[in-house]
């Protein structure tokens, strides 16, 4: 027998009940399982809230010492960059050399230092934080038992966090290790 051009199956048909729970998020019912995953993910977004907002705070100029020998860009509140070497940092002056002669900046006169080159943290952080979702998602419209949600998500994270590496790679900049107080 035909219905409105679907062929029925003679196989019993096994009932559904509110019961049985998806084990991936190819449908759109949120289970047990999938409140975990979204309680989980919302765990680690908080988390990694907290740490950058912990990462950005202004740790002091102090933090500038394990940096000596190294070239930084200090920029002042004149608003002109300066090149030199950094001798050593407290968080009331930081002592660099211009050329060769030792200067003594106060740290009411620093707006920023920063060294040159970028990290590539920051990009596969970004391209990983992309790659989960996708990941995730790639389960919809798969069979619940051949979909590991885990494990695309993961791959997602590791495809997406090396391309953003790679993208971030390509974009030279300068890293700020210390951003003087606003006044």
């Amino acid at each position: 027998m035909i219905l409105h051009g679907l062929a029925r199956s003679n196989r019993p048909q096994r009932p559904i009940s509110n019961l049985q729970l998806p084990r991936c998020l190819g449908s759109w019912h949120l289970g047990v399982g999938s409140l975990a995953l979204i309680r989980a993910a919302l765990t680690a977004s908080l988390l990694a809230a907290s740490l950058s907002i912990a990462w950005a705070q202004n740790i002091g100029l102090s933090s500038v010492a394990g940096y000596a020998g190294r070239l930084v860009w200090v920029e002042g509140r004149t608003g002109s960059p300066l090149l030199a070497r950094v001798v050593s940092a407290t968080n009331a002056e930081l002592v660099v050399t211009l050329g060769g002669v030792p200067r003594t900046l106060p740290v009411t006169e620093i707006v920023r230092v920063s060294l040159e080159g970028d990290s590539l943290t920051s990009g596969a952080i970004i391209g990983g934080a992309i790659g989960i979702p996708v990941g995730v998602l790639s389960c919809q419209g798969s069979v619940t038992e051949d979909c590991n949600v885990l494990g695309r998500a993961v791959l997602g994270a590791a495809l997406y966090g090396a391309i953003g590496a790679w993208i971030d790679s390509r974009h030279h900049g300068r890293t700020v290790i210390y951003r003087g107080p606003r006044s």
